[in-house]
């Protein structure tokens, strides 16, 4: 059963390193990958088939007719993002990855994360790790601590997304032992100290933000 999904949309996505990692991403056996709405054209550019469109049409002209698709309405009160997610979860599937869903439009960008947090509530969704130009967001719950490789002096952000207490980390210059997070720039620009940190939560939920070298 499939249970990793990967959503691309149509934030700005020019950064070389990251479009080739997302392209090896896709690379993998057993997941869904998704053209969420302008995603396609990513999809095209890679010369890799999507197993499945969702979207409204505004960003695309035309889906294949070899390509599975889910039309939306133009007028709605939710993005295509929101909608693919929802299917996913139809699906059964646990891990969400996302590209080129941030950056771009502010709005835009709030409401991709908005969206993904929202959908951690809902029980289906586990595990969410989202991926853009110029920085990579994992969400960090009690079902799911992180373990992230990194190098020595890379620059690591946390921010208490909901309510996070009880966080510990390790690996960083200025480390948390059961803490609560306070909310607002309390975790910015923290960096690595080894060449793994890792990063757990009691309740609530951590941002975790690694900006694109460069």
């Amino acid at each position: 059963m499939i249970r990793k999904a990967i959503l691309v949309g149509a934030a700005p996505f020019k950064n070389r390193e990251a479009r080739s990692r997302l392209k090896k991403s896709l690379a993998q056996k057993n997941i869904l990958r998704v053209a969420v709405d302008g995603g396609l054209e990513i999809f095209r550019a890679l010369k890799i088939q999507p197993d499945l469109y969702v979207g409204d049409l505004d960003s695309v002209r035309r889906v294949p007719p070899q390509i599975p698709a889910v039309f939306l309405p133009h007028e709605k009160d939710y993005s295509d993002l929101r909608a693919a997610i929802e299917i996913c979860c139809e699906m059964s599937i646990t891990y969400l990855e996302a590209w080129a869903v941030t950056g771009g439009r502010a709005d835009h960008h709030w409401a991709s994360i908005e969206e993904l947090t929202v959908s951690l509530s809902s029980g289906a969704i586990h595990q969410i790790e989202a991926h853009g130009d110029d920085a990579t967001f994992i969400w960090v719950t009690p079902a799911c601590p992180l373990k992230l490789k990194t190098s020595s002096g890379n620059v690591i952000s946390l921010f208490n997304l909901r309510a996070a207490s009880g966080v510990t980390t390790r690996g960083l210059a200025y480390n948390l032992a059961s803490a609560d997070l306070a909310s607002g720039s309390h975790g910015l620009s923290n960096f690595a100290r080894a060449k793994a940190v890792q990063v757990a939560v009691k309740k609530g939920t951590v941002l975790v933000i690694v900006p694109a070298a460069g």
